[in-house]
C-alpha cells in the first residue's frame, strides 16, 4: 500500500478531529448527518482495509471502531457507487452507437454524393469531424442504406429544428 495515500488519508481525518490522536468520536460527530457523509468515509477506505492497521495502536483502534460503525454503509456505498459508474458507461456507449449512427448516415449521404438540404445543412458539421470508432462507422455504413441514411439525417435536422440546438 501506497505510504502516501495512507497519510493523507490520515489528514483527512485529522481534519475532522483536529490535530493529536485521532479520536473516532470527534470524527463521527464532526462528520454525521452531512450530506457527504460517507463520501468522507469512502475517502479513508484505504486506510480503514490498511493491513498495518495505521501504523500505531491508536490508528489501529480508530480504524476498529471506523469498521464496525460504517463498514455495512461503507460496503452500500461503494456498491451504489460501481452501479452508478456502470449506468454511466452504458449511457456514453448507447450514446457512442447513436452518434456512429448518424456520422454514418452523414457519411453515406457524403459519399453517394448526394445533394440535397439534408446534406448540406450546417448544423451537422459537428457529426462529421469525429473519427473515434471509424471501423464501426464504416460498417454501420455498409449495412445502412441510402433511405435509412436520408431518414438519420432528416430526424436530426428536424430534432435540431424542433428543439432549437446550438453547438
Amino acid at each position: 500500500m501506497n505510504i502516501d495515500i495512507i497519510q493523507n488519508q490520515k489528514e483527512i481525518v485529522l481534519n475532522h478531529t483536529g490535530s493529536g490522536k485521532p479520536s473516532f468520536k470527534k470524527f463521527h460527530q464532526s462528520i454525521k448527518g452531512k450530506k457527504d457523509e460517507m463520501k468522507i468515509v469512502y475517502s479513508i477506505d484505504d486506510l480503514l482495509h490498511d493491513s498495518e492497521k495505521g501504523g500505531t495502536e491508536v490508528w489501529a483502534r480508530f480504524i476498529r471502531n471506523c469498521l464496525k460503525f460504517y463498514d455495512i454503509r461503507l460496503k452500500k456505498y461503494k456498491t451504489t457507487k460501481r452501479n452508478q459508474e456502470l449506468k454511466r458507461n452504458l449511457a456514453n456507449n448507447e450514446n457512442q452507437i447513436a452518434m456512429g449512427v448518424v456520422i454514418a448516415a452523414f457519411s453515406k449521404i457524403q459519399h453517394l454524393e448526394l445533394s440535397s438540404s439534408i446534406s448540406e445543412d450546417p448544423n451537422l458539421d459537428p457529426f462529421c469531424v469525429i473519427s473515434q470508432g471509424k471501423d464501426k462507422i464504416d460498417k454501420i455504413c455498409e449495412s445502412m442504406t441510402d433511405e435509412c441514411a436520408k431518414d438519420v439525417l432528416e430526424s436530426i435536422k428536424e430534432a435540431i429544428r424542433n428543439h432549437d440546438l446550438k453547438y
